[in-house]
């Protein structure tokens, strides 16, 4: 038998009615409760009634409701709720939150117990039943949370929620495309086997498969080390790559006679795209990540990737549906396949603009060195993305600046034996050299500029140190900036010897290469006494300076014995 609490009678959102047919007794009793204290319903016979009793406010006698042993523990925790909801103005809460499933509790006192309070429970003060956008609130709250519990990790940073808005475009467009094309070689194999028996298609569908296999195979093996000194162009490159490819397999019902040519060649650019993808997936999470929850972010891109490819795959059967009874059927697809690659490139593209790598390569650092020049502060991972998104479409070796900077080896050929030791022996106290780069391994693509060659054992520092001296010479070269010297014409022909102009008369390498040596060493001394303010800020502002990535090219270092004039 379990004993309700009499109803106070100066509490006026309850509703009182009266029953002289009720089995629990004559006066009066609930029928009902306001929505925003508590509803419960019991069902019983048909000779008892559908109510939550309480005691009469008259008598104030207290009544009693039987239930089964099933019943008796919620009915408890039931009693325990109205209770609290009555008596709203004894319950303490305390300055104590607790965060559970996406949603915040507060910690309260009854008089009896602790209990978690929602913070979002509406104010006690207010009686009265739930209004109807209230209602909406709390139900999209919740809603909103299960759907952030499922699809968002619970710690990473703040960027994630736009890459995975342009990431789920993405996979929805990619989805569309791969399904028009399955179906657009499905069709190809049945215009071109129509003579031959069915195990001929079966054959040169699993040959496309096999040889593009073997791209793939070819492609991580030789270029795998070379995904994450520029990972974002090897992902956009490989997107572009894949959309080409996708172009191939829509060209095959037009040409069903070299269906295995197209499909194999179209194979080979899909897997190629595939593997780039799943290499730098890992580095894109690990941007993302506060803590050690790689594995979290993992499994929350895959129920992202599944939900999106679906919706795709029911787009796609939508699309193929409306173009089925269009008698230009097959030019349409012709027509759309472009916008949606379009729009599809568009999502990669503002999806690798909101990963903000806090890693450093070539270009992040001189974008970087760039900004502490002309306005001395170190620009934060997001602002670089944004300058970073505008080089990763550039050419390799194509830069926007005179005396473009290049890592690497030197290229023998052109280079005088004396000059090039003569630059050794006035840089061998350094970890690096700087060389006049006239003849990059690259000729095609290459631009005269200063070329940055590294020394066995050389780390970080010495990157970045490199880096500013650089800044220093370009800065120098440039009139009106912190050194103005090219009112001096022995400057003047360096600065366009280095633009890959011919001397002028009267002027010989050998002066050339002791206005270099003087300039390197003004330069390197400004550059050292400014490169641990710059690590300083780097490192306050997020960047990760114990470790600079590098391409393999730009990993061939050099050792020399020689000792300085």
């Amino acid at each position: 038998m379990l004993k309700f609490p009499a109803v106070p009678t100066q509490y006026n959102g309850l509703r009182v009615v009266r029953t002289d047919d009720s089995p629990l007794g004559g006066g009066r009793c609930l029928r009902s409760l306001p929505q925003s204290k508590f509803l419960l319903r019991i069902q019983v016979r048909r000779q008892q009634q559908e109510a939550l009793a309480a005691g009469c406010g008259n008598c104030g006698k207290g009544l009693s409701l039987q239930l089964g042993d099933r019943g008796s523990a919620f009915a408890q925790e039931i009693l325990q709720n109205i209770r609290r909801k009555w008596n709203k103005s004894e319950i303490r809460k305390l300055p104590i939150y607790f965060h559970k499933e996406g949603q915040q509790f507060q910690y309260a006192w009854d008089g009896r117990a602790f209990f978690l309070e929602p913070v979002e429970t509406l104010d006690p003060k207010v009686a009265g039943a739930v209004s109807i956008r209230e209602f909406y609130q709390l139900s999209t709250r919740k809603i909103l949370r299960t759907l952030r519990r499922t699809f968002v990790p619970e710690q990473v940073r703040p960027h994630y929620i736009s890459y995975m808005k342009w990431k789920f475009l993405h996979r929805v467009l990619s989805s569309i495309l791969q399904v028009q094309c399955t179906q657009a070689m499905l069709q190809a194999i049945g215009i071109g086997a129509r003579r031959a028996l069915p195990a001929a298609a079966g054959l040169n569908w699993v040959l496309k498969d096999g040889l593009g296999r073997l791209g793939r195979f070819a492609y991580s093996g030789a270029l795998g080390s070379t995904f994450d000194s520029n990972l974002k162009r090897v992902r956009f490159s490989t997107s572009v790559l894949f959309s080409l490819s996708l172009g191939l397999e829509i060209l095959t019902p037009y040409f069903p006679g070299y269906f295995l040519f197209l499909a194999t060649v179209a194979n080979v650019g899909k897997s190629i795209a595939l593997a780039a993808y799943l290499a730098t997936s890992s580095a894109i999470h690990k941007s993302f990540a506060i803590g050690d929850n790689l594995a979290d972010i993992a499994a929350k891109g895959q129920v992202q990737t599944v939900v999106a490819d679906n919706l795709g795959l029911a787009l796609s059967c939508a699309l193929s549906n409306v173009m089925r009874f269009h008698r230009l059927e097959t030019l349409l697809l012709l027509v759309i396949f472009p916008i949606l690659s379009g729009l599809d490139l568009f999502a990669i593209y503002h999806e690798l603009q909101a990963v903000h790598l806090q890693t450093l390569n070539k270009v992040r650092l001189e974008i970087i060195v760039d900004i502490w020049f002309r306005k001395k502060r170190v620009p934060p991972p997001e602002e670089v993305s944004r300058l970073e998104g505008l080089q990763f479409l550039q050419i390799p070796g194509q830069q926007s600046k005179s005396m473009a900077l290049r890592i690497g080896e030197l290229n023998p050929s052109g280079c005088k034996p004396d000059e090039v030791l003569d630059v050794f022996r006035s840089q061998s106290q350094q970890a690096y050299a700087l060389f006049r780069d006239a003849n990059g391994p690259k000729a095609f693509f290459h631009q005269p500029g200063i070329l940055l060659w590294l020394k066995e054992g050389f780390s970080p520092k010495d990157i970045i140190t490199a880096a500013l001296q650089v800044e220093y010479l370009r800065t120098m070269a440039s009139s009106g900036n912190y050194i103005s010297w090219t009112d001096n014409p022995e400057n003047v022909e360096l600065v366009n010897l280095f633009n890959g102009q011919s001397l002028a008369k009267g002027q010989s390498s050998e002066n050339l290469q002791e206005r270099w040596k003087i300039l390197i060493a003004r330069s390197r001394q400004q550059a050292v006494e400014e490169v641990e303010f710059v690590l300083t800020a780097m490192e306050e502002s997020g960047w990760q300076t114990k470790h600079i990535l590098l391409a393999p090219s730009e990993r061939h270092t050099y050792r020399t014995d020689l000792v300085e004039n």
